[in-house]
């Protein structure tokens, strides 16, 4: 039997103090890596899906190393983006992507293999840190792997955009492992101090929920610091976290400057966001408990009256919830802690509400880091339970019911990382478990479109504008299959459409000009170009389609100057300008 630092006994395996300790934990270990590795070895199959193919194969960004100053000077989508107000700075995300696209271009066998070894490493972390707040090597084993067998994580390790979760989870379970590991050296305590506070940078600089993390050090030093002769007090716990909160300030402050602004919200109603907090929360405890029908879109419309059954009803589940959760903690430091660790690391997505689309309130990925609290909370919730027979360091009956429960979460995980081979499978199962997700239909329309199904896709377009007729995106993404499908006059309308609702995308007015100069409307595609232009004016093809739209009008000299400003930009890429100059030649002077 062993104490823990809840001072309650936890047994674990009697081989642990023998001298093949250090060959058992290494055995652990691997165990832990072998069952997490099987259970996503078919991902290496895998397509890129969803925004892998703006994000990875079609961004210019990631094709030299000349690239990498950039990612620290804006926002992560910059490249495709340039004139958005951005709400992602993540230099060392966009890094990782850069360092896979050396070393394996767009072999997706490759990138899924990395995005596996990550959760893997992650895997490992969760091991580590829970033996390191437990004290017990079983309790500690049985929460990694749960953590490691999570179907919850199928979107952030199935997909390879979705490895920003891993990869910030790692660097800040490594911040949080050195904290301790220092806290309990005070010998060389400097130098895991210094190595946990660059973790955090790092896992800061990969994605924003990394910034929480001196919360969770601070609840660490205050509850499980380890000095007897000195009794925790707040004001003592806040002070020796002063490394990562200066840490944690400075970022802060660069991605202010960088991002112009901590957050940019996408104009939804403040007060339909804080009345469907509660059903967005619920879901988040579901998914948690019982992760089954996952997908990468999920059906929340906003709650709009705080009389709605969607208002009071899940505040009622969440507000039992919290209830539980502070009994829990009352009564145990362990699970006060494993809770607190939910909840930090979950702020940041009911933080970010404002920022996101309402189709983008919920997504699984967000549960990534999280997840380690809720396995933590369960394994040593039932490291507890009564019994005479050991198995594996715990009770029988606890072995038992955990061995079943990973057993379950494997089975779940194959069954739920199958939709994410390709976008096909990915966007049709989208809409079975959001049929009325705007967000699903449009990806799955597009997706339809491009394999050549071209009156199934436009019906799907029509019904997304039906579900949100004032998203501008969707109706400029139907208006750009209808000039790809050669219905101008109405590709024309549509796009106008979404001119009026929100006319702050280049391409709105590009396939605008390209519907109109196919109508012969000349005059009027010139200045739906113009505005393209002004709108994004380093786009491949904008000068060129301006300059043409000009040629036919008879002005010669204006579309000379638009094709050499195309050659100019695009000297690589635009033989097209170079033919019209050609062309050109017996007009001029």
């Amino acid at each position: 039997m062993v104490v823990t630092q809840d001072g309650q006994p936890v047994p674990v395996d009697k081989s642990l103090s023998s001298p093949s300790r250090t060959s058992h934990l290494l055995l652990l270990l691997a165990l832990l890596v072998g069952v997490a590795f099987l259970a996503y070895f078919p991902t290496f199959g895998f397509s890129f899906v969803y925004d892998d193919g703006s994000q990875i194969q079609l961004n210019p960004s990631l094709t030299s190393w000349s690239y990498l100053p950039g990612f620290f000077t804006g926002h992560m989508w910059k490249f495709l983006l340039p004139d958005w107000p951005g709400n992602y700075y993540r230099p060392v995300f966009l890094t990782w992507l850069l360092a896979n696209r050396m070393l394996f271009g767009l072999n997706s066998t490759a990138w899924h293999i990395t995005t596996v070894l990550l959760h893997l490493g992650v895997t490992v972390f969760a091991f580590i840190v829970a033996r390191q707040i437990t004290r017990s090597v079983s309790v500690a084993f049985f929460t990694a792997l749960l953590f490691g067998l999570h179907p919850i994580h199928v979107e952030s390790v199935a997909w390879i955009s979705g490895s920003t979760d891993p990869l910030m989870a790692l660097f800040t379970l490594a911040a949080f492992a050195t904290w301790i590991q220092g806290d309990r050296n005070r010998s060389s305590r400097p130098r895991w101090i210094v190595v946990s506070v660059f973790c955090y940078i790092l896992g800061c600089l990969t994605k924003e929920t990394a910034v929480f993390l001196p919360i969770l050090v601070f609840a660490y030093e205050w509850k499980f610091r380890e000095r007897p002769d000195v009794p925790p007090r707040v004001i003592q716990s806040l002070l020796r976290t002063w490394p990562l909160c200066v840490a944690g300030a400075m970022y802060v402050v660069v991605r202010s400057i960088e991002l112009s602004g901590l957050i940019h919200s996408q104009s939804n109603s403040f007060k339909s966001i804080l009345l469907t907090i509660p059903t967005i929360m619920l879901g988040y405890m579901r998914r948690l408990v019982w992760p089954v029908s996952l997908s990468v879109f999920y059906d929340t419309p906003p709650v709009q009256f705080a009389s709605e059954w969607r208002f009071w009803l899940p505040l009622a589940f969440v507000a039992l919830g919290i209830a539980a959760a502070i009994l829990a903690a009352r009564r145990s430091k362990i699970a006060g802690f494993a809770l607190a660790w939910i909840m930090v690391f979950l702020s940041p997505a009911i933080i970010g509400l404002p920022a996101f689309d309402i189709g983008e309130w919920i997504h699984d990925r967000y549960l990534y880091l999280p997840s380690f609290g809720f396995c933590l909370l369960l394994v040593y919730a039932l490291s507890h339970w009564k019994s005479r027979q050991q198995l594996l360091g715990l009770s029988a009956g606890s072995a038992i019911v955990l061995i079943l429960l990973a057993v379950a979460m494997a089975a779940g995980t194959s069954w739920e990382e199958q939709v994410w081979t390709n976008n096909l499978l990915l966007f049709a199962h989208g809409t079975r478990i959001a049929p009325h997700s705007a967000l699903a239909k449009v990806h799955l329309a597009t997706e339809l479109f491009q394999r050549g199904h071209h009156d199934d896709a436009l019906r799907l377009y029509q019904e997304t504008i039906a579900l949100a007729p004032d998203n501008w995106k969707n109706n400029m993404t139907y208006g750009m299959a209808l000039y790809y499908d050669g219905r101008f006059k109405a590709a024309d309308e549509q796009l106008q459409r979404t001119i009026d609702i929100a006319g702050k995308d280049c391409n709105q007015y590009f396939y605008q000009g390209m519907s109109r100069f196919s109508l012969d409307r000349y005059p009027e595609a010139e200045a739906s170009f113009r505005k393209a232009i002004a709108t994004g004016n380093t786009r491949v093809r904008y000068h060129f389609w301006l300059g043409y739209s000009l040629e036919k009008q008879g002005r010669f000299d204006e579309a000379k100057t638009e094709y050499e400003t195309e050659l100019k930009q695009h000297p690589e890429t635009d033989t097209l300008a170079r033919q019209r100059l050609e062309a050109l030649l017996p007009h001029q002077n």
